[in-house]
Order: structure tokens, then C-alpha cells, then sequence
């Protein structure tokens, strides 16, 4: 029998963001959010904010993170392995 966290469909978007940092004021960043469908709809699971300011890197993390299906008890870990 399949549990029931295996039965969800994860899928990761981008969140765009804009921040404030004292040194160099405002400035536009991109989050990753955790989403998760179920056969009510879908629901945000986490979200991981300013992950990076380049939006094409961060898409292309969202995009992995959904084609291998990573669970979310590993997002934190796996997005901060994968940062410079």
C-alpha cells in the first residue's frame, strides 16, 4: 500500500520578492515554493525565500527539483548544497 505523502505530486515555482538590505537598499530576488497536488487542489507546503537574483538559475532549480521530485524534508538541505 502506497503511504500517503507518496501519493502527492510535488511541484516547486519560483517566488518573486523584493527585499531590503541596509549596504545596498531594495533589490528584486527570487524564493522556491513547495507545492504539493492532491486530489483537492494544491496547497503550499514551504517556501524558501531569496534563494537567488538571477530568476533564470533559481527557474532552473524549481524545474529540477519538480522532474526529480523532491521530497520537501529535503529542499533546505539540497537548495543550500546547490549555492555558491
Amino acid at each position: 500500500m502506497m503511504s500517503k505523502e507518496n501519493s502527492f505530486t510535488w511541484r516547486y515555482q519560483i517566488v518573486p520578492e523584493e527585499r531590503y538590505h541596509p549596504d545596498i537598499g531594495k533589490y528584486h530576488t527570487y524564493g522556491i515554493q513547495a507545492m504539493w497536488r492532491a486530489s483537492n487542489g494544491r496547497m503550499a507546503q514551504k517556501t524558501i525565500h531569496d534563494v537567488g537574483t538571477d530568476r533564470e538559475t533559481v527557474e532552473n532549480m524549481a524545474k529540477l527539483f519538480t522532474k526529480r521530485q523532491l521530497r520537501p524534508i529535503h529542499f533546505s538541505d539540497v537548495v543550500e548544497d546547490m549555492l555558491p
